[in-house]
């Protein structure tokens, strides 16, 4: 057998040590720190979680403005190296109010959540922060515990009668 310059010949393998490369939104790099815990799903068995820790960020942004993370997985037992598989970093957010993206809508270039008061819409104009593209936080602009309207305020106005079903 001929073996060139460079040609992988074997890879050695410790099942204690296994690592998931993940790419992550160069927008999410503020969020992330080196020893955050995660939570880790193979493809072969979804149902089972294992537990990782963030160990390395890689300073390279690459063409679609994903940089890659490294995260330890703390006990790997029936994981293979090149399995697929998905994380959830954890973290840490001060107390706020989250809705269901679908409650923003633009109304003059600004983001509007309509609350539902007394049988009328109420525009409010909000300041967004975080969001995941199911949920998105609420630094200010409405009150926690306000009855929001999440559907069908496309076309909403101020003041219009609303009925809740």
């Amino acid at each position: 057998m001929n073996i060139r310059a460079g040609q992988e010949l074997y890879r050695i393998y410790s099942a204690g040590q296994l690592y998931l490369e993940a790419k992550i939104l160069e927008s999410d790099l503020s969020l992330l720190k080196i020893g955050q815990q995660a939570l880790v799903k193979n493809v072969a068995t979804p149902d089972v979680i294992y537990l990782a820790r963030l160990a390395e960020i890689n300073p390279i942004v690459d063409e679609h403005g994903l940089i890659t993370v490294h995260l330890n997985v703390n006990s790997p037992r029936n994981l293979l190296l090149g399995m697929n598989a998905s994380a959830e970093i954890s973290v840490p957010q001060k107390r706020g109010i989250i809705v269901p993206r679908s409650a923003v809508v633009l109304r003059n270039n600004r983001p509007v959540v309509f609350s539902w008061e007394n049988g009328r819409s109420k525009w409010n104009y909000v300041t967004t922060g975080n969001e995941n593209g199911e949920s998105i936080e609420i630094l200010e602009g409405i009150e926690a515990g306000s009855e929001i309207i999440v559907s069908n305020n496309i076309q909403l106005a101020h003041n219009a009668p609303v009925i809740k079903h």
